[in-house]
Formats: structure tokens, C-alpha cells, sequence
């Protein structure tokens, strides 16, 4: 459920105040996702993205044999270290299970983990609502996924990872800030904005948007103009990125 709107949305905090990913909307339709900015500084109205998955954590084996409706799944990492909760309120998902085909395709929710060195163990505790399903053997492979809030990063030109919303104000390195997602919202130009048509994240210029040319070569639409500034300036998208 969304938290009601208040001035807290312009705010920045140095502590988690709400899970990643909670929902705050306005009147007038716009919407913020709670967010954790990664370790480069942002400016107001910058396109942000979700963190890079890390390769060494896709496509690796399940430790030991886990049985259905358990709350922890035990992993073995790839060759990258964890630090403590890095993929707290993230996903892991059985993208494989060899013959043991009727595991695959299960996506769980991950409460908390310890740290844990590269090529080690990794003991996964899931949110209560989201225990293992089908029993997994150490055939089945999983794939790890932080929360798209989680460390986001301003959108390289092209984007690398999902667009997740905007900066609605400045915000320090590795501090939380609400990231907005929906109606409108002032954002950096690149190119020549027409009304009516779908904006999308710049191919050439970080953290901006730009008019759609072709949609399906462009990438998705986050958006249509409400008001049009040159390019370099803001102009005010409303946005429709969630």
C-alpha cells in the first residue's frame, strides 16, 4: 500500500527508513519509490537505473538440497564477495535445474544474508511469505538480483541495466532519497521534444531523456512532455516508467 504524500520526498536520509522500493504518491498522480543511490552523486532530474548484475552471481550452483517450504536457501558464489544484505529485499530465482526440470522458473524474495567471501557459501534467508516452493537439489542453479532500488546509478547513455525513475532533488553518494517513477517530474533534455510523442532514456547523454524516433530500436517510453525546454535544459515529463 502507498504511504501518503508529504515533503519528505524532496528529503535525503543517511539510514533506511522505509524497505527499498515503498511507494509514495501526490495528488496530482506523481509517484516515488523509496531508493538507495549508489556511490556517485546525483542531480535533480537525472535518469537513474538499477545496478549492474553481477556476473559471478548468475547461473551458479545451490549449495545442498533444500526442501520445500524452507526459509533459507543455501547458494555457492561465484567468484565476487558479498557484503552483509547487499541483495536484502532482492530476488533469487531458479533459472536452471538440469533434469530436475520442475524446479525452475521459482522466484523467492530474500529478507537478509550475512557477508560472505567469493567462491563461498551463502545462507539466503526468504521473507516469510516467500518460502521455498519446490524442493531443490544441488542440480538446481540460481541467479541473484538486488532490489532495482538498491545502489542505483544514473542511466549511461546507452542504459545498461532497467530504468527505474528520477532524482526529483540532488542527492549525496550512498544516501536513500525517494525516486520518482510516475507523473510529472522536470528532467534533463537531449534533443527536440515533440507533444505527443514518447520520450525514452538518451542513447547519447547520461540521465536524460529524449524524443522517440522508432520505439522498438529506442528502447521503452518513460514518458510523454508536458512542457518542452531545450536541449541541455529540463523539461517536464510525465513520467510512466513503473
Amino acid at each position: 500500500m502507498a504511504t501518503q504524500f508529504s515533503a519528505e520526498v524532496y528529503r535525503t536520509y543517511t539510514s533506511k527508513v522505509a524497505k527499498l522500493g515503498t511507494i509514495m504518491e501526490s495528488p496530482d498522480g506523481a509517484r516515488y519509490r523509496f531508493a538507495l543511490n549508489g556511490a556517485v552523486a546525483l542531480a535533480a532530474g537525472r535518469v537513474v537505473q538499477s545496478v549492474v548484475p553481477t556476473a559471478n552471481h548468475l547461473n551458479q550452483a545451490v549449495a545442498a538440497a533444500t526442501p520445500a517450504g524452507n526459509g533459507t536457501i543455501t547458494v555457492t558464489l561465484g567468484a565476487t564477495a558479498v557484503v552483509a544484505d547487499e541483495y536484502a529485499d532482492g530476488y533469487v530465482y531458479i533459472n536452471d535445474a538440469g533434469a530436475d526440470v520442475t524446479t525452475e522458473g521459482y522466484k523467492y524474495r530474500i529478507k537478509s544474508h550475512p557477508a560472505a567471501n567469493a567462491s563461498a557459501s551463502l545462507v539466503l534467508t526468504l521473507y516469510e511469505d516467500s518460502p521455498v516452493k519446490i524442493a531443490l537439489t544441488t542440480n538446481s542453479e540460481y541467479t541473484l538480483i538486488r532490489n532495482p532500488f538498491r545502489a542505483v546509478i544514473i542511466h549511461p547513455s546507452p542504459p545498461t541495466a532497467r530504468v527505474v525513475g528520477v532524482a526529483p532533488c540532488a542527492v549525496a553518494a550512498n544516501e536513500y532519497f525517494w525516486c520518482q517513477d510516475r507523473g510529472p517530474c522536470a528532467v534533463l533534455t537531449e534533443g527536440t521534444l515533440l507533444y505527443g510523442d514518447q520520450v525514452v532514456a538518451s542513447l547519447t547523454v547520461d540521465g536524460a531523456v529524449a524524443p522517440s524516433a522508432a520505439a522498438e530500436t529506442d528502447g521503452p517510453s518513460l514518458g510523454q512532455p508536458l512542457g518542452i525546454n531545450a536541449t541541455g535544459e529540463e523539461s517536464l515529463i510525465y513520467l510512466t516508467i513503473g
